[in-house]
């Protein structure tokens, strides 16, 4: 089968001189999330890779640091490649997304609440540094895998992140739009908490 023209990057291309991709794991118009190898670590990472037309990595997730918390990834490296794109790496999680577990049933209680409080810290230590996720849905919602455990429920996607203001409406995932996104204003705590809260709606419907 060809591959899809639509996707950044194929299997064995190497990014940063170091991360060398393995296998296409996701993505759409906001970028393309590979797995692949750490060649000096001998261990496995995500690499996400943005269109040339996507803006620089944005400075607010710099500055916050490159460990957040236990709920977000670890960012490794930011930067461009050789062919123009913005890349970001981050640490490998394995695991499910939350939109995967839901297509089969609403999650029982205990593990809505265990997911809703996990996710709710992540916003938590986000918010505590000034920074706006941007993009909290059901995809970017990963509950990591220690073995047959659930471990932990992880927010990923810190593309949109940014201070409070600099993110403009239109960005986020139209079904988890607050009202006043739609209306145009910025990206807020405010508007990353009701996403929150539609995300764990659908997972309870």
């Amino acid at each position: 089968m060809a591959p899809d023209p639509r996707v950044l990057g194929q299997a064995s291309d190497e990014v940063d001189g170091r991360f060398v991709l393995q296998r296409c794991v996701g993505g759409g118009s906001q970028g393309w999330v590979w797995q692949a190898l750490d060649t000096r670590r001998q261990t496995s990472a995500a690499v996400k890779l943005s269109p040339r037309e996507s803006p620089a990595p944005n400075g607010a997730m710099a500055r916050a640091g490159r460990f957040v918390g236990p709920n977000t990834p670890h960012v490794l490296r930011r930067g461009v490649t050789t062919q123009g794109h913005a890349f970001a790496v981050f640490s490998w999680l394995p695991g499910t997304d939350l939109d995967a577990l839901v297509a089969h049933g609403p999650l029982p209680l205990p593990a809505w609440t265990w997911v809703g409080c996990q996710i709710a810290r992540a916003l938590a230590d986000l918010h505590a540094l000034a920074v706006i996720h941007g993009d909290v849905r059901l995809r970017n919602v990963r509950v990591v895998h220690d073995g047959a455990r659930a471990d932990k429920a992880v927010l990923l996607d810190l593309d949109l992140a940014s201070e409070a203001g600099e993110v403009a409406a239109g960005q986020q995932t139209l079904h988890t739009r607050s009202p006043e996104l739609a209306d145009g204003h910025a990206a807020s705590v405010a508007s990353d908490l009701y996403a929150l809260g539609c995300v764990l709606y659908w997972a309870a419907t």
